[in-house]
């Protein structure tokens, strides 16, 4: 589960 994690940080970061 690691793509996930990268996927999830990444929308985050968009979203922030």
């Amino acid at each position: 589960m690691g793509k996930i994690y990268s996927l999830k940080d990444m929308l985050f970061s968009v979203q922030a």
